[in-house]
């Protein structure tokens, strides 16, 4: 779109919301999520300008929109045809509207018997979450658009590179505060898998060292340390094993009396049957051992004989809202660079991204690849966490991790090798 018909569309879309004053909750919601969306699509050139703002002028000039908002002006466009004008006009509406809304939330977390109705925009399907970010201007100087354009709301799209948005609120605010993730691999982990008629490949079981003492250590160790969240592997948990963690969750809650003791934990992943055929299939537990929600990989992956995984494709990227976090979910080649397109996590703005993979070195720099990305345009961690089988490691490591890491371009990936079981990530 180019300058004149980006002002155009500015034009008319104040013009529409220019026709109700009010200043009500949905109305509000709607007008914050179209702003972002013209935000979004802004010629590069006015996008660049964002750059150029500086943070306490933003924030003065918003605070005296939001007044003229409460009043019932809601006009903001310039008569201008330069690109700094425009971007300081729509930065500073999107502001004060920002402001205006997170003034009428009840709570950040919202009302949990709502489903996600009172957040989602009726026009635009987007979910808009009260999330503040409290940083001083100094830090957020020179930050572009998608860092810090809303202060108090992160706008969730409805797709994202054909793939459906699901945002899933998980309701921990009785659970107590838990910080830190840990990481948990296996011990000369084996993967057998068998060739379909079409030449691909399902797996069929998997066999690691220790099984019940490992599994009992690593929800003790992650219990200990009061963790926040738990990921095991993609393709090392089969439908047995997960009823163990399963149990072993629920008879950790009884003895100990802890509500939640964990927040959530990701039991790495399986190849499972479904109506529609296998699916490399994730399943995300509460602390009780209780199913939170199931997802399934979308792009499959191939093994070391250049076989792909016979999987129907996932049609989703599910989106874990909790009080203090937003948490998007990838299963490893999905969160992988691909020359052939961009990566759909780059237009999601999440805190972290949490992926269970399994391979090897050129795995790893491909979800530091992507990770890189992600944090360079949204400022979302990425934490990854790799098996490598027993048969393809090349020394006695177990596999990787990627620790949430704040420059992930500057990390080596085999400075990620692991050798322990468990590892503990903290926030």
């Amino acid at each position: 779109m180019n300058f004149k018909d980006w002002t155009d569309k500015a034009r008319g879309l104040e013009s529409e919301l220019a026709s109700t004053s009010s200043i009500e909750r949905k109305l509000l919601t709607t007008a914050l999520s179209r702003l972002h969306l013209l935000a979004c699509e802004a010629p590069i050139a006015v996008l660049a300008a964002y750059e150029r703002i500086q943070e306490a002028q933003l924030r003065k000039l918003a605070t005296a929109r939001m007044e003229s908002i409460v009043r019932g002006n809601q006009r903001w466009t310039p008569d201008s045809d330069n690109a700094m004008v425009w971007m300081m006009a729509l930065a500073v509406q999107i502001r004060a509207v920002d402001e205006l809304l997170y003034t009428t939330a009840p709570t950040d977390f919202g009302d949990p018997d709502s489903g996600l109705d009172d957040w989602r925009c009726p026009a635009t399907g987007m979910i808009v979450v009260p999330r503040p970010r409290n940083l001083p201007a100094s830090r957020l100087d020179g930050r572009p658009y998608l860092k810090r354009g809303t202060l108090r709301h992160r706008l969730l799209p409805r797709e994202v590179g054909g793939l459906e948005v699901l945002p899933l609120r998980v309701d921990l605010r009785a659970s107590g505060e838990k910080n830190g993730l840990a990481a948990s691999l296996f011990s000369n982990l084996r993967l057998t898998t068998r060739q379909t008629r079409e030449g691909n490949f399902i797996a069929e079981s998997v066999s690691f060292d220790d099984i019940e003492a490992t599994l009992d250590a690593q929800i003790d160790q992650s219990m200990q340390h009061g963790c926040a969240g738990v990921v095991w592997p993609e393709l090392t948990i089969e439908p047995a094993i997960r009823s163990r963690i399963c149990r072993m969750l629920k008879e950790r809650t009884i003895v100990r009396e802890d509500e939640f003791p964990l927040h959530w934990l990701v039991a790495g992943s399986w190849h499972e049957l479904t109506d529609r055929g296998f699916a490399n299939r994730a399943t995300v537990l509460d602390g009780y051992g209780r199913v939170l929600h199931r997802f399934d990989k979308v792009i499959a992956a191939r093994d070391e004989a250049g076989r792909l995984e016979d999987i129907v494709s996932g049609e989703y990227i599910p989106v874990l809202i909790t009080e203090t976090k937003l948490i998007g979910l990838a299963i490893c080649r999905d969160f992988c660079d691909r020359a052939s397109q961009t990566s759909p996590y780059l237009a999601l703005p999440v805190d972290l991204f949490v992926v269970p993979s399994m391979g090897e070195d050129s795995t790893m720099t491909a979800h530091l690849n992507v990770a890189a990305e992600v944090q360079a345009k949204t400022g979302a961690l990425a934490f990854v966490v790799q098996q490598t089988d027993a048969r393809q490691a090349t020394e006695s490591e177990l596999g990787f991790v990627l620790p949430m890491p704040p420059s992930p371009s500057s990390v080596a990936p085999k400075s990620l090798k692991v050798k322990n079981k468990w590892i503990f990530i903290p926030d």
